[in-house]
């Protein structure tokens, strides 16, 4: 509760993230996620246009860690926006015509992954060895080339059938405004409720003590790239207050070191940052 009594400018925030069940799981899922969002931010694209030129931002993506369905700024607008948005969420209005376009961007966005830089390939390997449920674009496209817009259609009717709402609401509203607002959502889509067990959270890989994880692949391009990581620990307050520090001290000396000094690489980079409630370095 952040009630606006100095500037008159009172504002809200509501943030909802659909998890899904773990079921659904899988390369198939992750592909229409990929068009999903794509397709339901452009059939929106009109209406959230309009309402963040009148100070009503809207925020939409979807992927194997969920929903993610956000509005924020004027308290009296937000829940107007919900209303708006969430109909689209279940059955989005777009053209064959419309579709077709987006495929096409999404296709060549994936075949063009085996030819981007060597540092792009190497993260995306990495995500895909410690995460659960991550898939590279090249791994995709295969399935993306066969995805239609009935596929889509049905996907999208499909998803919210069970699962669950988490919601955060912050601003210029009451307990009884934030409740509201997530009813807005859940009363539009009605799924079916899922114990937690049964709800999709991706996990990390966990890895003995000391033990040592190590990929290598040979690249379409004519470039090369090194990835080392180490494993802090879990997030807490305390080691990601030291994981900041380490990435302040850590960066500048290795890039001067590594990229002017010794030219060992055109892209250097050195840090520390958390991924899925654990800390990197």
């Amino acid at each position: 509760y952040a009630q606006d009594t100095e500037f008159e400018r009172p504002l809200a925030a509501h943030v909802l993230r659909f998890r899904m069940a773990r079921a659904l799981a899988g390369l198939r899922t992750s592909v229409l996620l990929r068009f999903y969002e794509a397709c339901v931010r452009e059939a929106l694209n009109e209406t959230t246009y309009v309402a963040g030129e009148a100070g009503q931002r809207f925020t939409f993506a979807a992927s194997l860690d969920g929903v993610l369905l956000a509005v924020d700024g004027y308290d009296d607008g937000v829940g107007r926006l919900l209303d708006t948005v969430a109909p689209s969420l279940l059955d989005f209005k777009l053209t064959n015509e419309r579709f077709a376009a987006l495929k096409d961007q999404i296709v060549r966005e994936m075949a063009a992954f085996s030819h981007g830089d060597a540092y792009q390939t190497v993260g995306e390997t990495r995500r895909a060895v410690v995460r659960e449920f991550h898939y590279r674009p090249d791994e995709q496209l295969p399935i993306a080339r066969e995805v239609t817009h009935a596929q889509v259609r049905e996907f999208a009717r499909a998803l919210y059938e069970r699962g669950r709402f988490e919601a955060l609401s912050y601003g210029n509203i009451d307990v009884a405004d934030a409740i509201g607002a997530a009813r807005r959502v859940v009363g539009a889509l009605r799924p079916a409720a899922l114990p937690d067990h049964e709800l999709l959270r991706r996990r990390l890989l966990v890895a003995a003590p000391g033990e040592a994880i190590r990929s290598a692949e040979k690249l379409q391009v004519n470039n090369s790239a090194f990835r080392r990581e180490y494993v802090l620990g879990p997030d807490t307050p305390e080691l990601r207050a030291a994981t900041l520090v380490l990435a302040a001290f850590t960066g500048d000396p290795f890039y001067s070191e590594m990229r002017t000094r010794q030219q060992l690489g055109y892209i250097v980079f050195a840090g520390a940052a958390e991924d899925e409630h654990t800390e990197f370095a």
